[in-house]
C-alpha cells in the first residue's frame, strides 16, 4: 500500500528523503487525494416524509408506513463514491419491503438514479441494502440517498447508512 493510505517509507532522524516519496507526497497534496474512508449517516440525520417519525434510542432512526426518506450528500466535487450501505428493518405484514437509491438532480430539474439496491426480503428482520456505484461527484448536480417503500404499507425502520468514498 502507498500514499495516501499509508506511508511509503519510515524515516529515522538524519536519513535522506527519497525523491520518489517526496514526489508522491506532493502529488497527494496537489491532487487532494483521499484514502478510502467510510462516512456514517445516523438514522436521525435523514429527511423523512410526513408520515414518518423519529424513534429515539441508542441507535435512533426513522420509522413509519409508506416509507420515504432522503439524505443530501454534502460531498466535494471529485470525491468518488465506491459503495453505499443502508441499514433497515422491513415488515412481514403485506409483506412491506424497502428499496434504496443513489442518484442526483441537475440544475435543469432532471433526476438521474445512478444505483438501485435489491428489494429487502419482507421478513421483519434487520437487513443491509447496498449498491456499488463507483461514481465521482461532479459540478452542477445535487446528490442524494433515498430509501422508499417498494411494496406494502406497514411500518419499517431506517437505522442509518454508510458511504465509502475516496479521491484518487
Amino acid at each position: 500500500m502507498a500514499l495516501p493510505s499509508s506511508r511509503n517509507t519510515t524515516y529515522t532522524p538524519g536519513s535522506t528523503v527519497l525523491a520518489a516519496d517526496l514526489n508522491a507526497l506532493q502529488d497527494c497534496v496537489i491532487g487532494g487525494k483521499l484514502a478510502p474512508t467510510t462516512i456514517e449517516i445516523g438514522g436521525m440525520a435523514w429527511t423523512p416524509a410526513a408520515a414518518m417519525t423519529p424513534f429515539y434510542s441508542l441507535v435512533g432512526g426513522l420509522e413509519g408506513p409508506i416509507f420515504n426518506a432522503f439524505w443530501a450528500l454534502p460531498l466535494p466535487i471529485g470525491v468518488r463514491i465506491t459503495a453505499v450501505r443502508w441499514y433497515v428493518r422491513d415488515n412481514v405484514t403485506g409483506p412491506t419491503t424497502l428499496q434504496a437509491f443513489f442518484g442526483y438532480g441537475n440544475r435543469a430539474g432532471v433526476q438521474t438514479i445512478v444505483s438501485t439496491s435489491a428489494v429487502s426480503a419482507g421478513t421483519a428482520a434487520n437487513q443491509t441494502l447496498s449498491v456499488a456505484p463507483n461514481h465521482t461527484i461532479t459540478a452542477g448536480r445535487s446528490y442524494g440517498l433515498i430509501v422508499n417503500t417498494a411494496a406494502g404499507s406497514a411500518s419499517c425502520r431506517l437505522y442509518g447508512a454508510e458511504i465509502d468514498i475516496d479521491r484518487l
